[in-house]
């Protein structure tokens, strides 16, 4: 598989050859917010990648000077509209210069971006930040794109996990169409469940008369 990338602001888009770094990326996650703020690049990055065909998902930079349901909100408002097969991330580390991001913050942000997206959200942290943070056991069950930059054949995982979903594994890639650095991930199987998990086969209609059937049986082991 090629890389996954992730990108906001930071790569401008005046900076990046669109054609060339789409051909030598399997994905990318794009930054929508960053506590209130829309990421300035983000409608720009959809939508020249979308236009070639690069499957996409989001993410969020939690901070704390910033409420739960505002950072909530924003997120809801950018990614109106958009087709992000890669799915919605939070990303929980600690902000530099800024007030620390605590465990009730990061807590409350995921139960309102959840309710109001009627979808989990996915975690992107590393051991050190969750450690820092959350101290425990919290949201494992969602997916995990972790943040290990190493040259080990394993990442280091946060408490409550076993296993990652992607693994952010340095911040020093180079690709062809774009000059600086980039962080690169990687996915945790193989291609044929990356394309499983972007496409997804669509849920089978049932038949009415099967339907009828079904509910039918559910009521008679229900009441005998």
């Amino acid at each position: 598989m090629k890389p996954i990338i992730d990108i906001s602001n930071w790569q401008q888009p005046n900076a990046i050859n669109y054609d060339l770094l789409a051909e030598n990326i399997s994905g990318a996650i794009l930054r929508a917010a960053y506590g209130s703020w829309k990421d300035l690049s983000f409608d720009r990055h959809y939508e020249e990648l979308s236009r070639r065909g690069v499957p996409l998902g989001a993410y969020q930079f939690i901070v704390q000077y910033r409420s739960a349901e505002e950072q909530a909100n924003v997120l809801v408002s950018a990614i109106a509209g958009k087709r992000l097969e890669m799915g919605l991330w939070g990303d929980v580390e600690i902000e530099n210069g800024a007030e620390k991001l605590t465990r009730a913050q990061v807590l409350s942000y995921y139960q309102k971006a959840e309710s109001k997206l009627g979808k989990q959200l996915g975690i992107y942290t590393s051991y050190w930040m969750w450690q820092q943070i959350m101290g425990g056991v919290y949201l494992n069950d969602r997916k995990l794109w972790v943040a290990h930059w190493t040259e080990r054949d394993t990442p280091i995982l946060p408490q409550g996990w076993t296993t990652w979903w992607l693994w952010q594994y340095t911040s020093s890639g180079r690709l062809s169409g774009y000059g600086g650095r980039l962080d690169v991930s990687r996915f945790y199987g193989t291609y044929e469940q990356f394309n499983s998990w972007i496409h997804p086969e669509p849920p089978v209609e049932l038949p009415l008369e099967e339907k009828v059937q079904r509910l039918w049986q559910a009521h008679r082991e229900l009441w005998g």
